[in-house]
């Protein structure tokens, strides 16, 4: 049933993808990196709240527009959806990196930038990979691995998550 709820948020997600990018030329997708279940506790809302409107006054601050905005709750987890105009991919994939990299918290954070061709990854934008929640290797190397316990996982992101909620009274990165 969890596995179910899960792949059915996930294709939620990507209906509003299709139905964004019918509409703009770019879309972030603003989630959290929570492992296990469920993909929703406390703060994940006020957390993707704050990076949302963040992410938002810096887009506009560079000369980008974002005239849809779109918030998903399912089994998938709080995932906002900006439809972006007047700024190049690149561009905002830069802006969602320096916010992902800006605080340790920042590692929970799954800011994708999509596109008609596809997302951007860090890899593309020279970028390295992300690092895993509990080491420092690389998360998909450990994940791939199973390098670590899920309860430890999901017990390092619920304490980020904690700690960021804790720490948002002023502006992020």
């Amino acid at each position: 049933m969890k596995l179910k709820r899960i792949l059915e948020g996930r294709e939620a997600r990507a209906r509003v993808q299709r139905w964004l990018l019918g509409k703009v030329d770019v879309v972030a997708q603003v989630s959290l990196n929570i492992p296990g279940f469920p993909k929703d506790v406390e703060g994940s809302r006020v957390l993707i709240h704050k990076v949302v409107a963040s992410f938002t006054e810096k887009v506009l601050r560079v000369g980008g527009i974002v005239p849809v905005e779109v918030t998903l709750e399912n089994g998938a987890g709080v995932t906002a959806f900006l439809g972006i105009t007047s700024l190049d991919a690149v561009e905002v994939k830069k802006i969602a990196v320096a916010l992902e990299e800006a605080q340790e918290w920042g590692r929970i954070l799954d800011i994708d930038i999509l596109t008609q061709a596809g997302a951007l990854s860090r890899e593309k934008m020279n970028k390295p990979s992300r690092k895993c929640l509990v080491c420092e290797r690389d998360a998909k190397w450990c994940a791939s691995t199973q390098r670590h316990d899920i309860k430890d996982l999901r017990k390092k992101a619920i304490d980020l998550i904690q700690e960021a909620v804790g720490a948002i009274s002023g502006p992020l990165g």
